[in-house]
């Protein structure tokens, strides 16, 4: 059986898929297909859906801290009690500071996007020294989160969350 050899325009006019080179410049040309813009939206929004699912995603399977402070008088004893799943900073006297850590890793094999976020009372009085970085593979850091009780704050004990958000990096 011979092979016939075609040239890119014949094929082209043939309705086949070809390439064609004219002037160093490479052409692509596929006869007959058309792309909705319906079709264009459609996929643009399942992207964003993703997106938006892995974010979440992400977001619910973070590493979670509760936090707990109790404000006291600024003449009261201020203890501290050490849990690995709670920053429980104990009593904090009004105008004092006391200072947690967290030690972040990266057990990946890629470089990781973190973020760390607070909510809850502990918001306003709560301080991290670093809330977005990146951690290459194999890499940890030392997350310090310093909590300052100004003179005038109500004797209360203040909770919330802190949570650490790791992503692959992706470029």
């Amino acid at each position: 059986m011979a092979m016939e050899k075609t040239t890119a325009e014949e094929s082209v006019k043939n309705g086949d898929e070809a390439v064609k080179k004219d002037d160093k410049k490479i052409k692509v040309s596929l006869k007959g297909m058309k792309i909705s813009k319906k079709t264009v939206k459609t996929a643009a929004y399942l992207i964003i859906a993703l997106l938006c699912w892995i974010a979440i995603l992400q977001y619910a399977t973070a590493q979670k801290y509760e936090v707990i402070v109790k404000v006291a008088q600024e003449n009261e004893e201020v203890s501290a009690n050490m849990n690995a799943d709670k920053l429980d900073y104990g009593v904090v006297a009004k105008g004092e500071s006391s200072i947690r850590f967290i030690t972040i890793e990266n057990r990946g094999k890629h470089t990781a996007y973190v973020r760390v976020l607070k909510s809850g009372d502990i918001s306003d009085i709560m301080e991290i020294d670093a809330t977005n970085f990146t951690l290459g593979a194999g890499e940890t850091h030392e997350l310090e989160l310093t909590v300052k009780v100004p003179e005038g704050s109500d004797e209360a004990v203040y909770e919330g969350k802190v949570r650490v958000v790791k992503m692959p990096k992706l470029f």
